[in-house]
């Protein structure tokens, strides 16, 4: 649900975690290690885009953050979503191998 150029950056404030979470330690180093776990993991997807092993469909925008309550907004982001996977569907069937793609 990020734009493709988006990178995870570390936490901001590092020690608020380790005291906030201090008799949990698993969580510390879990919220610590977020960021390179998840851009690892996004190079991966996009490895295997590269290779042609994985369709990756990526938002071309994301007007909201994951905390947004606006529903008009919510709506017209959806809209944007659902305009774009219409787009991209022909692709989507070439690359699943699917017969007469652009129906």
């Amino acid at each position: 649900t990020q734009e493709r150029d988006y990178e995870k950056k570390p936490a901001k404030n590092p020690w608020f975690i380790k005291q906030f979470f201090r008799s949990y330690p698993a969580v510390v180093d879990a919220l610590l290690d977020r960021p390179r776990r998840y851009n690892e993991t996004r190079e991966r997807v996009f490895e295997m885009e590269r290779s042609g092993q994985a369709y990756v469909v990526v938002p071309e925008h994301m007007p909201v953050s994951n905390s947004e309550t606006n529903v008009a907004k919510l709506e017209a982001t959806y809209t944007l979503g659902l305009e774009q996977i219409q787009r991209e569907l022909p692709a989507i069937k070439e690359f699943l191998g699917m017969k007469n793609a652009s129906e």
